[in-house]
This record gives C-alpha cells, sequence and structure tokens, in this order.
C-alpha cells in the first residue's frame, strides 16, 4: 500500500457570505485508491463524517469540500486528509511514473464572492518491473516457454506472494494463492507494478523434458535516482536429464549501469547429472 497525506489549514473567511473550499485529487490509471481508507481531520479531530465536509470518493479520484463558514473556530489550524493507494496492472514503469494531481480550489475575494483561485501540487510513485528470460543452459538464444513462476517477497516462512486482486497489486500468505505466470513463446513472463526490494522467483514448473529449478532466484529492485529504469531483467537458464538437489546458492547476480538505468541478470544453472556405472 502507497499512503498519502495531503495538508492545508483553515482559512479566515471573515468577510464572505460564502465560500469556496475545495480539494481534488486525480490519481493515475496505474493507482487504484482504497476507498474506505480516507480520513479528514482539522486540528487532530477526525471530521470525515461531518455535516459540514464532503467526501466523494473513487477508484481514481478523491473530492473533499468544506463548507469553512462552520470552521472559524478552528482558523489556522491543519486540515489534513490521508488515504492509501495500490499500484494495478496499469502501473507505469520508468521515468513518466504514476503521479496524482492535487487541486485545490479557494475563494479569493470576498466582494466577489464567486471568484475563485487554485493551487496545484503532484507526487509521483515510480516503479519496476521483473522481467523473466527463460532459456536452455548453454543456448541463449534457445528461449523456453511453458515455464511456471511465481514471486516472492521476502525469504523463508515470512514471505508473501504476488497476486493480483480486481486490479490491484497485493501480496498473500500462501503460495497456492498467488499468481502463477508462464513464459511465453518469446520465453519472457513479466511481473510488474514492484517497488525497491529484493524478490524471489519461484519455479512451480519447468518445461516438458528439463529440470525444476530448487532454489529460488533472487532478484533485486533497486531504482533509487534511476527514475529511468523500466524493468529488472532476471535471466534464467534450465538444464536437463536428472534434476539435482540444491546446491546451497540462489545464483549470482550481476549490476550494470546502462542508459541511465539499472539492470540487473540472475543467472543460476544446474549441473548435468552424471551417473556411473558399477563395474562388476
Amino acid at each position: 500500500m502507497i499512503h498519502y497525506t495531503l495538508t492545508s489549514k483553515v482559512p479566515d473567511t471573515t468577510g464572505y457570505r460564502e465560500y469556496i473550499y475545495k480539494l481534488t485529487d486525480t490519481l493515475s490509471k496505474g493507482l487504484t485508491m482504497d476507498t474506505g481508507s480516507v480520513k479528514v481531520l482539522i486540528g487532530g479531530e477526525d471530521v470525515t463524517e461531518n455535516e459540514n465536509v464532503t467526501v466523494i470518493a473513487g477508484a481514481n479520484e478523491l473530492i473533499v469540500t468544506f463548507n469553512m463558514l462552520n470552521f472559524q473556530d478552528k482558523v489556522g489550524q491543519e486540515i489534513k486528509v490521508t488515504y492509501e493507494a495500490s499500484l494495478n496492472e496499469d502501473a507505469v514503469n520508468g521515468v513518466l511514473g504514476n503521479p496524482n494531481e492535487v487541486e485545490l480550489e479557494y475563494s479569493n475575494d470576498p466582494q466577489d464572492q464567486t471568484s475563485t483561485d487554485t493551487t496545484t501540487d503532484e507526487e509521483k510513485v515510480h516503479t519496476a518491473a521483473i522481467k523473466v528470460l527463460k532459456f536452455e543452459e548453454g543456448y541463449e538464444d534457445k528461449v523456453l516457454s511453458g515455464a511456471k513462476f511465481v514471486l516472492k517477497n521476502g525469504e523463508g516462512a515470512d514471505g508473501t506472494y504476488y497476486k493480483l486482486v480486481d486490479g490491484k497489486i497485493t501480496w498473500v500468505d500462501n503460495i497456492e494463492e498467488a499468481d502463477e505466470k508462464t513464459t511465453n513463446a518469446e520465453g519472457i513472463v513479466e511481473f510488474k507494478g514492484l517497488k525497491n526490494g529484493t524478490y524471489y522467483l519461484v519455479e512451480t514448473e519447468a518445461p516438458e523434458g528439463f529440470n525444476k529449478l530448487t532454489d529460488p532466484i533472487e532478484v533485486t529492485i533497486d531504482y533509487e535516482n534511476q527514475t529511468e529504469i523500466e524493468f529488472q531483467e532476471a535471466k534464467v537458464a534450465n538444464s536437463t536429464g536428472v534434476e539435482l538437489p540444491g546446491t546451497g546458492g540462489a545464483g549470482t547476480t550481476l549490476f550494470a549501469v546502462l542508459g541511465g538505468g539499472i539492470i540487473l541478470v540472475a543467472a543460476f544453472c544446474l549441473i548435468k547429472g552424471k551417473s556411473k556405472k558399477e563395474r562388476n
């Protein structure tokens, strides 16, 4: 969840018979508001349900209107509007980010009760995707379709798994509830809308004739001050032959700065098993 806080102050409405004070927050397509999380406070007091406050909340827009004539005992006190939003499957990776634009419209002339002014602000949430490229060990040009992956956030029993619910990115406790993605004809699958952090690709099913990986692939997203990034690339190899137990490692990671972005390559190779014939 992404937490948003909008702040302003109660204006002095002396000389006004009516006073317009309207806050509009418009979210981009890549963000979905939790409409039940909206709270409005004045001077620390919850006024969300106050008859002088009107809240209209939708998936991508929040409008809060105040009857400021009835809040003159709180002039100068802080107005705080808070809510939560989630990234969704339409989240934009890279420099454009996922903005929400806030506009405050307010009365500015007691001699002209209809005259208003506006002030605006914008906040962006930058996000990236993990792009998995699946190929045959030793032959990177031989891509593999049909490999299935889930994405884990955190290690061990405390980890959670990537899942889209009504278009919103959420994290569930059980792997059985996670979204399982399958590599396409180009050997590619993507997990979008991710923030900075360390994630683990878990292969749940290997392509026919290949070994399933027995250890997760660690992928780190670190795009601080690197807003041009679009995705972290994880190149994952599968071998044929007898499936071996895990070797205790999760592969290697290599960072390279390319064109202002960070591309992460996570390579993981299993050693092909060799059998020995017993001699009589």
